[in-house]
């Protein structure tokens, strides 16, 4: 039994992936790295929306795995 599907899995790493460039850009320029996050679950929903006006479904599901992926960079920059 599969804890989750291959397209979550595919949200948490553009969520980890959005959210580490930005974390990375935003300590670059001086911010705080939980802009990642808020990048991250800005793509999130934004996807989502399109989804639903377009050719998709959207899924909580898939904007809450982006999401998680999103909280990782920030977390572990702070831990540094």
């Amino acid at each position: 039994m599969r804890l989750m599907g291959r397209d979550k899995i595919k949200h948490l790493a553009v969520g980890f992936t959005v959210s580490l460039v930005a974390s990375a850009v935003a300590v670059f320029f001086g911010y705080s790295p939980w802009l990642g996050l808020v990048t991250a679950a800005v793509i999130g929903s934004a996807k989502e929306v399109f989804d639903d006006h377009g050719p998709g479904h959207e899924d909580f599901m898939d904007f809450f795995a982006t999401f998680a992926g999103g909280v990782v960079p920030p977390v572990i920059w702070g831990m540094m």
